[in-house]
């Protein structure tokens, strides 16, 4: 069959071919070289005609009025990129993206409403930050250091100590918090040596004055121990440390007033010691009200191995 000969018009009485069979009534769409090769042979299109025309490889119909490019569409005719997406089309392959998804760049990236229909990447916080609104930022959001309150309890620092003469833990106080909790553990190159606790300043200056205190313990035997100090260079905690690492002593003890106010900078605590199980309890102030960074824990003989935590009680 040699299809594609375009249009030709018969009359009655004319004898067909089997080139003219072939050539135009054997087409279900008629084939042009070009539009101006269809109009010229079709002159009086009916309506509902097809024609293809090869030099741009379109497919017509005439509508009645006109000749119109049929696309061979089915219901959806173009592919639109709405909020949130990018790309589209109306014809071919048609590729979408999710635009959001394109913003995010790193690990913990959020994407954040700025407006209505518009979004942005908010970067992953600092490590223990936690996501706050904030109407100034473009994001409404951000990320910031949890604030104190509600009863929190916030570790500040910590560490071990080994056959130390003294251990000073510096910069541990600030202006964050108005009371503050330690824990110690220790034990001594000396049997039965007391440990002493002083408040420091500037850093690491330790306070060698004016310590005002008291403690009592009561042990195993019902055997109860008291001591006092008056203007001493150091308050004492703990009055028997032993020398067994097994047999450690703890305790833990409440600070307060360390910000350099009126008032003057004080603690409490308890203790026990496992080696004579005894329990202790302790109090003491001392009369400078100054600003103090940090404090300092020692024996009054010999050398001390232990540890200690230091939380902040949020205000």
């Amino acid at each position: 069959m040699a299809a594609g000969l375009g249009f030709k018009t018969f009359n009655t009485g004319d004898v067909l071919s089997a080139s003219d069979v072939n050539g135009y009534l054997m087409q279900g769409v008629l084939v042009f070289a070009s539009t101006a090769a269809r109009d010229a042979a079709i002159t009086a299109p009916a309506e509902g005609q097809f024609a293809f025309t090869k030099d741009t490889n379109s497919l017509f119909y005439y509508d009645g009025a006109a000749w119109v490019a049929s696309g061979a569409t089915g219901d959806i005719e173009g592919v639109t990129a709405g909020t949130g997406i990018s790309g589209g089309g109306t014809s071919g392959t048609v590729t979408v993206t999710n635009s959001m998804a394109t913003a995010i760049d790193a690990k913990g990236d959020l994407i954040v409403g700025t407006g209505a229909d518009t979004f942005s990447r908010l970067a992953a916080g600092t490590n223990t930050y936690i996501l706050t609104a904030d109407s100034a930022e473009a994001t409404g959001l951000k990320w910031a250091a949890p604030a104190a309150g509600g009863g929190a309890m916030t570790k500040i620092t910590s560490a071990t100590f080994t056959t130390q003469s003294s251990v000073g833990v510096n910069e541990c106080f600030s202006s964050a918090y108005k009371t503050y909790y330690i824990i110690w553990s220790a034990n001594s190159s000396v049997n039965g040596a007391d440990l002493q606790f002083q408040w420091q300043y500037s850093t690491s200056t330790a306070q060698t004055t004016e310590y005002y205190g008291a403690g009592f313990g009561y042990d195993r035997a019902a055997t109860i121990t008291t001591w006092g100090f008056d203007n001493q260079s150091a308050a004492t905690i703990y009055n028997n440390l032993t020398t067994s690492t097994n047999n450690s002593s703890f305790g833990q003890l409440y600070v307060q007033n360390v910000d350099g106010n009126s008032e003057t900078p004080k603690y409490f605590g308890s203790g026990y010691g496992q080696s004579s199980q005894q329990n202790i309890n302790y109090s003491a102030l001392n009369n400078v009200a100054r600003i103090y960074t940090g404090f300092l824990l020692k024996p009054d003989s010999g050398t001390i191995t232990g540890r200690y935590q230091v939380y902040g009680l949020a205000n």
